[in-house]
């Protein structure tokens, strides 16, 4: 499996693959100030354009703290071995970042790293920067944004009345393969390695889907608990598609 656990140095290229990915993404062109002219930038290598590179450093500062968070799991998903560049060279195409809740020592053991004390200050001076750092973040729409965390918080609740979250889980917090290797199988063996821990667990697996993800999730064995609608806050500008949602999976070892 081309999985390795991210490296810092790795920041860079994951916020990059996102960037990319959300110019496919009716929510992150409605919460970002992105427009369809940047996918040829992204593309083509545009450094030159300001917003973009606020773009991809606005990301990169919260994939920073996000793996910071006790419980945080990221793997960066690599190449296959048989299409590496002529020198050998690794190339990341994909990353996936989970996230362990709960108090059991299966839990605690996946919390260790982000409760040491040097990653919780780093943590900690990593927020208060993206804190100071957000009213002034260029590459957000910040009145969409706003949108959006309101209908998140004030919808109600997407799940059927007899489900709730359970203490103990994994979360997929985020999975992003780079759209020049989308449907070669990627995302699929990013999916394995958090299935195989969660039937070693005995958990579920909870994520929180854009539409796009929804075919991969379901192939990986997820179900559809329930959905939030976001197309009335869209405008044709953006997709002409006014059933964009989230939809809330869950996977659950059968055996």
């Amino acid at each position: 499996m081309p999985l390795r656990p991210y490296k810092p140095t790795d920041s860079l290229s994951l916020a990059t693959i996102k960037a990319q990915c959300d110019l496919t993404d009716p929510l992150a062109l409605y919460c970002r100030n992105l427009d369809a002219n940047q996918v040829q930038l992204s593309q083509s290598g545009g450094d030159d354009d300001k917003q973009w590179k606020a773009h991809i450093k606005s990301l990169q500062r919260s994939f920073e703290l996000e793996i910071l968070f006790p419980g945080s799991v990221c793997w960066v998903i690599l190449q296959h071995s048989d299409q590496h560049d002529e020198d050998g060279s690794e190339k990341i195409v994909g990353f996936a970042i989970w996230n362990r809740h709960g108090h059991s020592s299966a839990a605690q053991k996946w919390k260790a790293n982000g409760q040491r004390f040097s990653n919780r200050l780093k943590g900690i001076l990593s927020y208060t920067t993206m804190t100071l750092s957000y009213p002034f973040d260029r590459s957000i729409n910040h009145t969409n944004m706003t949108k959006f965390h309101h209908r998140i918080h004030s919808c109600p609740s997407p799940l059927p009345a007899n489900h709730k979250l359970p203490r103990e889980r994994w979360e997929l917090e985020a999975l992003y393969i780079a759209p020049s290797h989308q449907r070669q199988g990627y995302g699929i063996e990013a999916l394995s390695w958090g299935i195989n821990v969660a039937k070693e667990e005995r958990v579920e697996i909870w994520v929180w889907s854009s539409d796009s993800g929804r075919r991969l999730y379901e192939k990986g064995g997820f179900e559809v608990l329930g959905r939030i609608g976001f197309g009335d806050l869209l405008d044709n500008s953006i997709t002409q598609d006014s059933e964009v949602g989230v939809w809330v999976m869950v996977w659950r070892d059968r055996k």
